[in-house]
């Protein structure tokens, strides 16, 4: 049965004080009223049916063939941020609560692929600045990743795999959130100081045990932070490891000289027993 009007809408006009969007082939249309808790969907300029009451739709966008609807909300009851995807009977088909905002929803126009973007989370950051693909057949998120891009202007569907737009720009990733042109990515230079305390909390894994394989890809990390711009403190403690290093390598006199680098820039890095002790040996 056609749900009756609503007074806020004229069938004859369209004239809607709420928001609307209409399939691409302009023959399906979702309206929601955000104050009027209302959503409403046609076809042909007619009711096809009335979520009224349901939740309150922010964002939205329809299947060309009117199959499958998604949106970004909330329910009345709690106010939980949440996604809602229904079949053209108005039932839901996926609802997933999503602590962020949600943006730039779209749906393939077979209505067999969803899409949207998050941002702006306060409490989890499991959800925030991430993309989620959706496989509305079989009712399941295919992916919740972060593009480094940022938010897309626009997506283009395929069999296998969805478009960003970034302006006249474009990256195509698959369904399962793979990055498929990794060159169009930007570089990102990892922080010296997070990859200082990274090796830092992994150095007592080497011994004069440990491989000289593994030593070895220690020593040129520690090599490679040394050029870096860091606190004395830090440059001298880089220094000290690579004399460490130098040692379980077999090398004496550049584990000296590593040593008195490290003296040098912070003289109370902790190895001037090595120092003399090397200089013994070493005469």
């Amino acid at each position: 049965m056609e749900a009756k009007e609503p007074k806020f809408i004229s069938l004859e006009q369209y004239k809607m004080d709420g928001n609307f969007i209409e399939s691409n082939n302009k023959t399906y249309t979702l309206f929601w009223d955000f104050d009027s808790r209302c959503v409403l969907f046609f076809k042909d300029k007619k009711i096809v049916y009335d979520l009224r009451n349901l939740f309150f739709v922010s964002v939205a966008d329809i299947a060309n063939d009117g199959s499958v609807i998604i949106a970004g909300a909330y329910e009345k009851t709690d106010e939980k941020n949440g996604i809602i995807i229904c079949n053209s009977k108005g039932e839901k088909q996926i609802f997933k609560y999503i602590d962020s905002r949600i943006v730039n929803v779209a749906i393939s126009e077979n209505g067999e692929t969803a899409v949207f973007q998050t941002y702006n989370s306060m409490i989890s950051e499991e959800y925030d600045n991430k993309l989620f693909i959706i496989d509305v057949i079989n009712k399941k998120i295919c992916s919740c990743f972060h593009c480094p891009l940022g938010w897309a202007d626009g997506y283009q569907f395929f069999d296998n795999k969805i478009r960003l737009y970034f302006g006249k720009n474009y990256i195509d990733y698959s369904f399962t959130g793979e990055c498929l042109e990794k060159e169009k990515l930007p570089t990102v230079k990892e922080n010296p100081f997070d990859s200082f305390y990274d090796l830092e909390s992994k150095y007592g894994l080497i011994s004069e045990k440990s491989n000289k394989t593994d030593i070895e890809k220690f020593y040129q990390k520690y090599l490679q932070l040394s050029k870096e711009k860091m606190s004395p403190y830090i440059y001298g403690c880089i220094f000290r490891r690579l004399g460490e290093l130098a040692l379980l390598l077999g090398n004496k006199k550049e584990a000296l000289l590593y040593f008195e680098k490290a003296t040098e820039i912070y003289p109370g890095i902790g190895v001037k027993k090595r120092i003399t002790a090397l200089k013994k040996e070493l005469c």
